[in-house]
């Protein structure tokens, strides 16, 4: 579905959806034990396209020889993020706004909703496709990804 939609839609739209899911948390809880359950089902769907469609997008633009290094620092970074996020959690719990701890779900879903604002008018599908990417790094990645396809090896990571 990545590269059929392509991957900046399909990522981004996931992280809007999960942001904009998690805006709706208070008061799904608030309502109904059910709903929220039913909202919590559905941001795991949402958040289902993530892995596969990163693999999509890095298979456009990193190349060959720097994909385990782009690969691992990001994971790295999703781990580093839920450290992060808990630690702030229990601060918006016992400071926030709106009676604590629905004040993380607003953070949060605002934050996410911000971010992929921001990947929208930032990222593209393909290098070819970025108004802004110089010319040299460009052809660094057109030339490594040829240089790759002349091995025989699949473009997807």
């Amino acid at each position: 579905m990545a590269e059929r939609v392509g991957g900046k839609i399909l990522f981004g739209g996931g992280i809007l959806a999960s942001a904009l899911v998690t805006l709706l948390m208070p008061v799904a809880a608030r309502f109904s034990v059910y709903m929220l359950i039913a909202l919590r089902v559905l941001q795991g769907i949402v958040e289902g396209v993530t892995f596969p469609s990163m693999h999509a997008l890095w298979s456009c633009w990193i190349p060959p020889v720097e994909r385990s290094r782009v690969v691992s620092f990001s994971y790295s970074g999703i781990q580093l993020g839920i450290v992060i996020a808990m630690s702030l959690s229990g601060v918006l719990c016992d400071y926030g706004f709106a009676g604590g701890w629905p004040s993380e779900f607003y953070v949060f879903g605002a934050a996410g909703c911000l971010w992929a604002l921001a990947w929208f008018v930032l990222c593209h599908n393909t290098p070819s496709a970025h108004p802004r990417i110089s010319l040299a790094e460009l052809r660094y990645i057109e030339i490594s990804m040829e240089f790759c396809e002349t091995l025989g090896k699949s473009p997807v990571p």
